[in-house]
């Protein structure tokens, strides 16, 4: 119990011990060629960049002020890319220090799923309680 409170309900585990569905599950919902790429998937980031440049909408909300209105988006979007930056940054250093299998174990291990738990194994305590 201390070490749950310590750890904010972390209860880690080694990868050896997550069941292989919920690995997969895992992968299916969030980077479907995570043992493909080395960190950064540019066939998704492509195919994402495509599909925001067709489904784009007037992100100016009908204003009156179209400069408000792009200075907005210019902003928003020069954060969003530095954010992006740094996580490709990120990504590619834990690509060089670690393999998959560590990869994926401290992220399964560490994701919010809700309910004040965090990691599959405290949300799945939580759950079955």
């Amino acid at each position: 119990m201390v070490g749950k409170f310590l750890m904010n309900n972390r209860l880690p585990i080694p990868y050896e011990r997550i069941p292989k569905p919920l690995i997969q599950a895992f992968i299916a919902a969030e980077d479907a060629d995570f043992f493909k790429h080395s960190g950064i998937d540019f066939q998704g980031i492509t195919r994402a960049i495509l599909k925001n440049m067709v489904f784009r909408k007037n992100c100016s909300g009908g204003k009156h002020d179209h400069t408000a209105g792009n200075q907005d988006l210019f902003s928003h979007s020069q954060r969003s890319l530095l954010r992006k930056l740094k996580e490709a940054a990120y990504a590619i250093g834990l690509e060089r220090n670690l393999t998959k299998e560590e990869i994926l174990s401290l992220y399964l291990n560490n994701i919010y799923l809700g309910n004040g738990a965090y990691g599959v194994e405290a949300a799945a305590e939580r759950l079955f309680q």
